[in-house]
């Protein structure tokens, strides 16, 4: 029940703004000697909202945009359908997401992905972090919040928790809650894959995360 509240919270809408308020001050596009910031971008896109709406455009109406032609070599940023964010968010003894809530309003979630790295020292099972937003959240809300992490974490066999080093947030608090520093070098054999995927004819492998 959780789940689906956290999910119907997380509206394309709201994802935007998440997006943009990490890092808003880096570096998001370049184009012909342009070069914005995030919060540039999202200003001018808050901007063409705002003259729709002087224009009469309101809540679900359509709006047709012409636009010129594009290189295939383009990119868009993929947007997650509701089936695939309930799969990134919670994914039996892969991904978990724990959400902080007030008055059945979510106020903050951490969501972090179960790794099992083999060493020369043993294989063992690491909670990476993923995802994090607690903004307006209080220290001993926090706390809380990750007080929790740790106990799913250690329900999943988990020995410790790794902060992947995201940069769009403080990292004092996790710190203090015993989370290790993502390191400049990880000493690994090998990573565990689904046995049943086959690497016939493969010659390289490259993890993206997207």
């Amino acid at each position: 029940m959780v789940m689906q509240r956290l999910i119907h919270w997380l509206t394309p809408q709201r994802l935007v703004r998440l997006a943009f308020r990490i890092r808003p001050d880096s570096e998001f596009i370049v184009f012909q000697g342009q070069r914005l910031t995030r919060r540039q971008v999202f200003a001018r896109v808050e901007a063409l909202a705002a003259g729709l709406q002087a224009l009469g455009v309101r809540e679900n109406d359509r709006v047709a945009t012409l636009l010129p032609a594009c290189s295939d070599r383009n990119c868009l940023v993929r947007v997650f359908q509701r089936e695939s964010l309930a799969r990134r968010l919670w994914t039996k003894g892969i991904t978990s997401t724990l959400v902080y809530e007030h008055g059945g309003t979510v106020k903050g979630f951490i969501n972090f992905t179960v790794h099992e790295l083999v060493s020369r020292r043993g294989r063992y099972c690491w909670a990476w972090t993923v995802f994090l937003y607690w903004e307006g959240l209080t220290a001993k809300e926090q706390q809380a919040l990750l007080a929790g992490v740790w106990q799913a974490s250690r329900e999943q066999g988990c020995i410790g928790i790794m902060e992947w080093d995201k940069n769009y947030y403080a990292k004092s608090a996790l710190f203090r809650a015993r989370f290790v520093p993502y390191p400049h070098f990880v000493e690994v054999s090998a990573w565990v894959v689904n046995p049943d995927l086959s690497f016939h004819g493969i010659d390289r492998i490259v993890e993206q995360i997207v």
